[in-house]
């Protein structure tokens, strides 16, 4: 029938452009959300959590204020030293150095 990346109707709907009926839709969503879930009732329903159903809600949210972090790999040999210590006496320096 058609040829692959061929379109039928070449004038159609341009790529990317929203589906009207995904816009009402969204927008009779947003209406019941903003109606039936005002901050009031949120805390309402949230204090009638048992305390590790309402930790879990918390936990939840967080992840809307507070960026996500990423797991960093440390490559490093044991043998040499990880932290390095900054001295401003010669003195303290010269005994640190006796430690090692």
């Amino acid at each position: 029938m058609f040829k692959p990346g061929i379109s039928g109707n070449p004038t159609g709907r341009p790529t990317g452009s929203t589906n009207t009926i995904s816009i009402v839709i969204k927008e009779q969503i947003e209406a019941i959300l903003s109606s039936k879930f005002t901050t009031e009732q949120i805390e309402q329903d949230i204090a009638t959590l048992e305390p590790k159903d309402r930790l879990m809600v918390y936990m939840k949210l967080l992840e809307y204020s507070i960026p996500k972090m990423k797991t960093m790999e440390l490559k490093t040999d044991l043998r040499e030293p990880i932290m390095q210590i900054i001295v401003q006496d010669q003195q303290t320096a010269d005994d640190l150095n006796k430690l090692k």
